[in-house]
């Protein structure tokens, strides 16, 4: 996975193909510190931080609560 940025905009890619087209684009990469698999830390984070890092993993998050994504993130790590 690669996180790309430009401005204020973020993207998350899979493929060096992508990659290297939104950097054509004038986005640059970043380095996204990465998550413990431990669920406590998912309690401590913003909702609009676990929100969005749900949808990074692929999880459709609309009308869930954050209890809900926390467990999606758990099932899906597991």
């Amino acid at each position: 996975m690669f996180t790309l940025q430009k401005l204020n905009v973020v993207k998350v890619v899979n493929s060096e193909f992508k990659k290297d087209r939104l950097m054509k684009m004038g986005f640059v990469e970043i380095q996204v510190p990465q998550l413990s698999s431990n669920d406590t830390d998912y309690k401590t984070m913003d909702y609009k931080d676990i929100k969005s890092l749900a949808t990074d993993k692929g999880i459709n998050t609309f009308k869930m609560k954050k209890e809900d994504i926390i467990n999606a993130l758990v099932q899906l790590e597991e």
